[in-house]
């Protein structure tokens, strides 16, 4: 299950400055392959009265062929810090604010000139944490593997694979 990252500029923008600021973005999204994270994307809404505006997915899991080809690109992964590292780059450099929010929480923090305030801190210290944490961690399909049951007529037995479940010989 995953959720998605949305962010808004504080006040609407023209379309002149809109493009610069996508323009800025796309170039500050370069030079990582964004695995743990998608790019920040931003686009003008006109139905939201010409804020500024976009949504990213984190992916706390990667697959392992997705880690080979950060590896293997020699580029740093994109992270969820490096996405609030770039929104707070463009706060900076054109002078807006952002409001950031979550599928489960319309306001989970905001970027004021630049800054992010003390709750996008912590929120993105506790995605960097679960990173690292999962990263650890055996992939589902490593943890599912590990319960079947081995035994030493396996070669020979073309029946189902039996799962081992706790508290069950």
């Amino acid at each position: 299950m995953g959720f998605t990252i949305q962010y808004e500029s504080t006040r609407p923008v023209d379309e002149p400055l809109a493009r610069q600021i996508e323009a800025r973005c796309e170039a500050l999204c370069e030079g990582r392959i964004w695995v743990s994270c998608e790019p920040v994307f931003l686009s003008a809404d006109h139905l939201r009265g010409g804020h500024i505006c976009g949504g990213s997915k984190p992916n706390l899991h990667p697959q392992p062929d997705d880690i080979q080809t950060v590896q293997e690109s020699g580029l740093p992964d994109g992270t969820f810090g490096d996405l609030i590292e770039v929104l707070c780059t463009l706060s900076s450099e054109f002078k807006i604010d952002w409001n950031l929010g979550h599928d489960f929480d319309s306001e989970v923090g905001s970027i004021q000139n630049g800054t992010p305030d003390r709750e996008l801190v912590t929120l993105v210290e506790s995605f960097s944490e679960a990173e690292n944490l999962l990263g650890q961690m055996p992939s589902p399909e490593s943890r599912l593997k590990d319960r079947l049951v081995h035994t030493d007529d396996d070669e020979d037995d073309d029946g189902p694979n039996i799962l081992r479940f706790p508290g069950v010989n």
